[in-house]
C-alpha cells in the first residue's frame, strides 16, 4: 500500500501523455498552411510571413484558418487590391493596421492570396 500514490500518479501521467498526443495528432496545430501550395509559395516573403504573424495570427491563426469565429483566409475569393483595401481601412471586426506601409500592406496582401 505505500506505492499506491505513485501507481496512481503514473497513471494520472500516462493517461495526461496519451490525452495530449491524441489532441496534437487531431488538431495538428504544426500543419503547413496549405498543402496543395508549395511551402517557397506560401512561406518565400519572409518579411511578409513576419508581418502575418504579428498583426494576423492571433485572429487568423498562423495557418490562415481562423480562430475563435474568425474568418478563413483560405480561397477567401478576394483579390490582392481587395485584402490592401481591409488591411489597410478595416472591415467588420478587423481594425486598419494603420503601422504598416504601402509596401508591408502589398507583401501581406500576396501573402494572405497565397493561402
Amino acid at each position: 500500500m505505500e506505492n499506491k500514490p505513485v501507481l496512481i500518479f503514473t497513471v494520472f501521467m500516462v493517461t495526461a501523455v496519451i490525452l495530449i498526443a491524441g489532441y496534437l495528432i487531431l488538431s495538428n496545430p504544426f500543419e503547413a498552411p496549405h498543402r496543395s501550395k508549395t511551402a517557397s509559395a506560401v512561406m518565400g516573403d519572409q518579411e511578409a510571413m513576419i508581418l502575418y504573424l504579428h498583426n494576423c495570427a492571433s485572429c487568423h491563426g498562423t495557418g490562415g484558418r481562423g480562430l475563435n469565429g474568425n474568418p478563413s483566409l483560405i480561397n477567401n475569393g478576394l483579390s490582392e487590391t481587395q485584402i490592401s483595401q481591409i488591411i489597410q481601412n478595416g472591415k467588420g471586426k478587423m481594425p486598419a493596421l494603420p503601422q504598416l506601409n504601402e509596401k508591408q500592406i502589398q507583401r501581406l496582401a500576396k501573402f494572405v492570396k497565397n493561402f
